[in-house]
């Protein structure tokens, strides 16, 4: 089809041009607007042709940013970091391709694509530590370097003995140097622990030693403390007290008093470990940053590193302990002695105030050297393959020249292949063998030698070259035949096929070192990999182990041998100028009917980068078969698949540079056999039966004798195929322009009904909608049955978003996605509900103030994530396991008391605040805030589980201590309940009802708190009794009476005895049932309450009465009530977990009860205790249990449960109900009563978003999840 280019001269150029359009919405304006459609090419080709400005501007003309390029890799930066710097705080707009071709085009790259060896160093060997002869051969040579190293070890083992009998030294548990390790045994002073053996004093896997090493390296960075000797004995025990508080696997071992001594000891040694870690990452130094400081670029440090590493490949060194200190420093003086730079640094010495700083830079880049060296020796179990080689200075680029015309030339004859020597086996590790005449080759690197498999190996290697010349001393290399074959830049010489087809193999033998190439050099690893490449190196799609054996199949094809290294001895390389691609081909599915017996995949060398070299390499398979069509794959990483035709060299070389890095090129190829007529039968049925854009070929047997070619045969096959291609693309190319005229004729009609429909349909809508409002739901209460499943969005694209959207709140430093964060924040070693590794958040975010939190709870109300509160994460029954997943809202930033105001007797403080905080800072102003549940618990989750404490029976609970709450709403919106009166009667109790919500219908940020002042006076006094059910008939019978003690708390015999045997207190008490009473007041009514109680003690059964005469006695006796948790955990089983329950009852059943508990405990066999609040009625258990007795636990906690509520109990005095005893609210308030809280819910939090699952069901149970009653 021809188009009229001229006709639309003139709107091109206004387009294009003056209206400075993209080509693309070029095009679709013509398409759409003038039914003008050509190809893209074909209007670059015209704007050409015409001399429209060209668009371009290469990022490499931008002068500025090429100098600033330069700075940046003078500085040693990678090329992420130059990526960074350049977008996001110099505003370039660049990519990392094109930084990269910068770096290429002025040659800012590491390696070189020819490079010259380091120059011979004629010295004398360093002097030995012993008086050993000089060596004069080589076979000396190695016999006086053993030698020397027996004399060194003789010496380091006379020592070592020494200072071992004279305890001057400590023990090796492993190696150490060429020295083997100490006898086993005990440490024979404590200094001798190792931290492996502080590990299993304390019984610490993996896990949970890196839990208190971190949580002891924030405790010493927040205390700004480094080392033990600094910060003063007094301080770092305080230090170690802190982390053994703030961690309960440290708490529960210590209070077991058996090697108590050992135990501190093991958590000394951890200490100094974490502070010697801290040390460490603070003064340790880079090799990027080594350059930076001695002002190297990345060449020259590269450099300046491979004449440390010369030096000790020369010297056959081994290691610093083998070689001895003075040794080392003199292979060191001898490398900055013969390097300018460095001798020039050391030279400042005195007068320079960053001397120090630079020389430990040069030791730096010293010890990675010899790290280099050591881990080609030892680690990888090679020799260095010689020394590394320099990189030399760019070579600048010559003009363009002008291209000349082509013309024929005759093929050249190649020379038959030489006979490839015999491998010679690897040397051994210090042999030394004696150099042999080398022929013509060039050397590659051991540690990257490989056969390089590529069109221009095919030519001979001239003779005429001869070996580079050998450095003293230094280790052979293997080495491959060059080829003679001149390289060039860009499409591979003509005669790559020819190459290919040729017999192709390599031969790698060992000689002299003398020889180097590029693949020797030493490489950064600050840099990125995608640098490391020349400009010249090809894509890296080759499979080397693939090639090679395909060399040596085209070699054995051919009868020509094949030489190829030993997989042992060579590893892939990269490297090759005019490196071969291995490329998949696949088989049209159109081509399997004609060709049944052509393999449907395979892989095949690419020899060359032009269209008919991928022509000819699909047919390599199918002899006689020709190939008309080429599909490139491209994989959208999704599993699918998109096909591309390539048609010429252009869009194969455009296909090649998509795919790259991303695995080998893929080909579709559609094949027919070679025919030498095609009947006109044939043509009309393919005429007739073409569908699917494949043409089909009828193959017909060649006759014996080839008929002779006339001019009425009609066109050849070539011509059949042109004509039959041309018709079908026009035929497609007039349905496209018919389709589009029709689709354009009527878009304008189709959409006016459209429209016309669609405003109809909202019009109507929105009459019914108005003229029959939805009904209200009339019910007061929500039924279980009656609730919809929550849709929550939790996907994790949907996710990802949000965590943006969090980031932009917070900072990025306050959202975090780590493991172990998340599984902090789901489960704890205390709660009695099963930990769930499904159960985690994505995310935990740390706001600071209500507006933070309000913002967060915004984004998750529109994209419907779940949330969860945390305050704390000491409650018990898992009330904030994030079952439905989502994100946890971590209070822990919001820990400030905002105001104190003394004279109204009342505080405002945030979530985060702990009470025993709160309390220390009143204590100064003589005030007192009552409530006191378990150590570490804070404000927020205090409110949430409506706690107490054991001063709950004189001052009552969390509830009697709120006067005001600002939360915050599912939807982002703030509240606040009420002001700071002591009373009030406005509206409804919110203050009450949210309260004990478990963060169900809000998340509190702010807290308005009730205080007191401090009692006068206070006394302990402790009574034991005979039975369970004596003390508490003594608890019932205070009560009863009206004695106004402050506090009334009840151990059981298991408890008194576990609190014996972990030792955590100053005295032994009698294993007896025992109940603990505080009294407060003035000091005359103390006195009379101590006397009443003394007198019903007596009564009921007591047979002891103590009570405190001065506070040291009051702290000793009150200690037991305070361990009693501790000291039980501290006897558990390895694999043991604890379960806290509690019930409450009215005080006349409080005797049945616990005396019933007790009984059934016992029958169970487990490990239990009983602990009570008794003076309100409220008592815990205290269970231990592995998971083989889950189910034994859990039954006992069912009865206690089930015998509370038929007593006219509750199932929770204080822990709240979380997801443990949701299911037993309905026998206790009735499921009207429940219902009615779920209507609240549903309420407040329409698309339960707020710690869901919790307190109230929100859908139904599957079957067997609830208990029988």
């Amino acid at each position: 089809m021809v188009y009229k280019w001229e006709k639309h001269k003139d709107i091109l150029h206004r387009l294009y041009v003056e209206e400075k359009k993209p080509l693309d919405e070029v095009v679709e304006i013509m398409r759409r607007d003038y039914e003008f459609m050509p190809s893209r090419r074909a209007y670059q080709g015209a704007f050409s042709r015409w001399k429209f400005p060209n668009k371009q501007n290469p990022a490499y003309k931008n002068e500025q940013l090429v100098t600033r390029i330069k700075e940046l890799w003078e500085q040693n930066y990678n090329q992420r970091d130059m990526l960074r710097i350049l977008t996001e705080e110099e505003g370039y707009d660049i990519g990392e391709r094109e930084i990269q071709r910068i770096r290429t085009r002025h040659n800012l790259l590491l390696r070189e694509q020819q490079a010259w060896p380091a120059p011979v160093q004629t010295h004398e060997p360093t002097p030995a530590a012993t008086p050993i002869p000089e060596p004069q051969t080589l076979d000396e040579f190695v016999a006086h370097r053993q030698a020397e190293r027996e004399e060194k070890r003789r010496q380091l083992e006379q020592e070592a003995q020494e200072r071992w009998a004279t305890k001057k030294r400590r023990r090796h548990t492993k190696p150490y140097g060429m020295l083997p390790a100490d006898p086993p045994g005990p440490p024979r002073f404590p200094s001798e622990t190792t931290l492996a053996e502080a590990k299993e004093i304390l019984q610490l896997d993996a896990s949970a030693y890196v839990t208190i090493r971190d949580k002891f390296m924030n405790i010493c960075s927040n205390a700004r403390v480094t080392k033990k000797t600094l910060c003063g004995p007094e301080r770092w025990e305080q230090l170690k007290d802190q982390l053994v508080r703030e961690s309960m696997h440290l708490r529960a071992a210590m209070w077991d008093p058996d090697n108590a001594e050992q135990k501190k000891l093991a958590v000394e040694i951890i200490a100094n470990d974490v502070t010697k870690r801290i040390r460490t990452m603070n003064r340790k130094m880079t090799v990027v940053e080594a350059k930076t400081i001695l002002g190297l670029n990345p060449i020259q440090g590269r450099d300046i590193r491979a004449e440390m590493y010369n030096i000790l490949v020369a010297e056959r060194f081994t290691a610093k302990l083998e070689e001895g200190v003075e040794r080392c420093k003199a292979l060191r003086q001898r490398w900055i002695n013969g390097n300018e730079i460095l001798k020039g640094i050391v030279a400042l010495e005195g007068t320079d105030p960053d001397w120090d700083r630079k020389m430990k830079a040069v030791n730096v880049l010293a010890r990675d050297a010899e790290r280099r060296y050591q881990n080609d020796v030892f680690r990888k179990g090679k020799i260095p393959g010689g020394p590394r080689t320099p990189t030399p200075e760019p070579k600048p680029k010559p003009p363009p020249k002008s291209r000349p015309a082509k013309k024929a030339r005759a093929p050249k004859k190649t020379a038959p292949e030489p006979e490839p020597e015999p491998v010679q086996p690897l040397a051994p590790q210090l042999a030394i063998p004696t150099p042999a005449a080398a022929p013509t080759t060039t050397v590659v690197n051991t540690a990257r030698a490989v056969s390089q498999v590529s069109a221009e190996a095919a030519t001979p290697a001239p003779a005429a070259s001869t070996p580079m010349p050998l450095a003293d001393g230094m280790i052979p290399g293997l080495i491959l035949p060059p080829s003679t074959v001149k390289k060039r830049r860009g499409r591979p010489p003509k005669k790559a096929k020819e190459a290919a087809a040729a017999a192709v193999h390599t031969e790698a033998r060992f000689l002299p070192q003398g020889n180097q190439d590029e693949g020797q050099m030493m490489i950064d690893t600050q840099l990125g990999t995608e640098i490391l490449l020349t400009p010249e190196t090809q894509n890296p799609f080759i499979n080397d182990q693939y090639i090679q054996g395909y060399a040596a199949a085209q070699a054995s094809h051919q009868g020509t041998p094949a030489a190829v290294s030993a997989p042992s001895q060579t590893t892939p390389s990269t490297s090759s100028k005019s490196s071969l691609i291995a490329v998949y081909f696949r088989l049209h599915s159109a081509t399997r009917v004609l060709l049944p017996n052509a393999p449907i995949q395979w892989v095949h060398p690419l020899t060359g980068r032009t269209f008919n070299d991928v022509r000819e390499a699909a047919t390599r398979k199918t002899p006689g078969a020709i190939c008309y069509q080429i599909e490139g794959i491209i994989k959208d990483g999704q599993g699918g698949e998109l096909s591309l035709p390539v048609t010429d060299d252009m869009e194969l070389q455009a296909y090649l540079e998509h795919v790259q890095g991303q695995g080998a090129p893929t080909f579709n190829g559609t094949l027919a056999q070679r025919t030498t007529a095609l009947t006109r039968a044939s043509i009309a049925r393919r005429s007739t039966t073409t569908t699917t854009q494949q043409l089909r070929f009828e193959s017909s047997q060649p006759p014996k004798t080839p008929l002779p070619r006339t001019p009425s045969s009609g066109p050849s096959f070539k011509g059949q195929l042109t004509q039959s291609i041309t018709k079908r693309i026009q035929r497609e190319r007039e349905d496209l322009a018919r389709l589009g005229r029709a689709q354009q004729a009527s878009g304008a009609g189709r959409n006016a009904t459209l429209t016309f429909f669609f405003l109809f349909a909202s019009a109507i809508s929105w009459y019914c909608g108005t003229k029959y409002p939805r009904d209200v739901d009339p019910s007061s209460t929500l039924p279980l049955n009656a609730t919809r499943p929550p849709k929550h969005n939790i996907g994790p694209a949907l996710l990802e978003s949000a965590w943006a959207d969090f980031v932009a709140i917070v900072g990025e430093e306050n959202v975090s996605t780590a493991e172990d964060v998340k599984k902090q924040h789901a489960t704890s070693e205390w709660s009695s509900h099963p930990a769930d590794p499904s159960q985690e958040p994505f995310c935990v975010v740390y706001p600071a103030s209500t507006e933070e939190v309000s913002k967060i709870m915004k984004v998750c109300h529109l994209r419907r994530i779940p949330v969860v509160g945390y305050s704390g994460g000491t409650s018990l029954e898992g009330h904030f396991t994030p079952t439905r997943g989502g994100i946890c809202v971590d209070f822990s930033r919001m820990d400030k008391v905002l105001a104190l105001h003394k004279e109204d007797l009342d505080v405002v403080v945030q979530p985060a605040v702990g009470w025993e905080d709160l309390n220390e800072m009143l204590a100064e102003q003589n005030l007192f805030f009552p409530p006191d549940p378990g150590p570490g618990a804070q404000i927020g989750g205090m409110i949430g589980t409506g706690c107490s404490g054991t001063n709950a029976y004189r001052y009552g609970t969390m509830r009697e201590w709120v006067l005001s709450l600002t939360v915050v709403l599912a939807d982002g919106t703030v509240i606040k309940t009420r002001q700071r009166p002591r009373k009030s009667s406005a509206g409804y109790d919110l203050t009450r009802l949210f309260i004990g919500s478990e963060g169900t219908l809000g998340l509190v940020t702010e807290a308005t708190l009730k205080l007191t002042v401090k009692p006068a006076s206070s006394s302990v006094a402790v009574a034991s009794f005979g039975s369970i059910r004596q003390a508490a008939d003594c608890v019932a019978k205070v009560v009863g009476d009206g004695i106004p003690v402050a506090a009334v708390e009840i151990l059981d015999d298991d408890q008194m005895r576990f609190i014996n045997q972990a030792g955590a207190t100053s005295r032994k008490w009698k294993e007896k049932p025992t109940i603990f009473f505080k009294f407060t007041g003035t000091a005359q009514g103390v006195k009379e309450q101590i006397a009443i109680v003394q007198k019903l003690a007596k009564a009921t059964g007591g047979q002891s009465f103590d009570f405190a005469k001065d506070a040291t006695e009051q702290t000793e006796l009150w200690s037991a009530r305070k361990e009693a948790l501790w000291s039980t955990m501290a006897v558990k089983r390895p694999g043991d977990r604890v379960w806290t329950g509690d019930v409450a009852v009215p005080m006349s059943r409080l005797p049945d009860i616990i005396e019933e508990t007790k009984k059934d405990l016992g029958n169970s066999g487990l490990t239990s205790s009983i602990v009570g609040h008794v003076g309100d009625g409220n008592f815990h258990i205290i269970l231990l249990y592995n998971d083989a007795e889950r189910k034994l636990a859990e039954d006992c906690v069912h009865r206690m449960v089930k015998r509370a509520v038929e007593m006219e109990g509750t199932v929770t005095g204080e822990h709240g109900v979380g997801l443990v005893k949701r299911d037993y609210l309905p026998h206790e308030l009735g499921e009207s009563t429940v219902d009615a809280m779920r209507k609240i819910k549903a309420a407040f939090d329409p698309l339960c978003l707020l710690n869901c699952d919790k307190v109230v069901r929100v859908e139904k149970p599957k079957s067997g999840e609830v208990a029988e009653w």
